[in-house]
């Protein structure tokens, strides 16, 4: 099965991230791959990413924890071809979002790129 090139989104931003995701045509939609590169300053912290559900608070979940990620420990998921495969863990339904976390350490003044790449389902 070969993987349609992906949409990708862009977010940039400095100190805390909390961003949250969702495709702009309201479509089924699963993820490809996350990055995320942080500049300047200095520690490292723990990245989530967490399922936002249209289908409210009770399904949503938490879906990655990446540890010591900053500044020279950049995040780069991606998710083989088999993982995308139906049925697909990272297939979500229209108006979900995908939120990005990850909380300066303290004192830090850490600048930090995201990109989410992904395909509608």
């Amino acid at each position: 099965m070969a993987i349609a090139t992906p949409a990708t989104a862009v977010f940039k931003g400095n100190g805390d991230l909390d961003w949250t995701f969702r495709p702009p045509n309201a479509r089924p939609f699963k993820l490809v791959f996350v990055r995320i590169h942080f500049v300047g300053g200095s520690g490292t912290a723990t990245v989530t990413l967490s399922l936002d559900s249209v289908a409210g608070e009770e399904f949503d979940t938490q879906l990655v924890t990446a540890e010591g990620c900053g500044p020279g420990a950049d995040l780069n998921l991606i998710w083989t071809v088999e993982e995308l495969s139906d049925p697909s863990p990272w297939s979500f339904q229209p108006y979900d979002g995908v939120r990005v976390r990850w909380t300066a350490p303290a004192g830090a003044s850490n600048a930090w790129g995201v990109e989410i790449g992904y395909r509608d389902n």
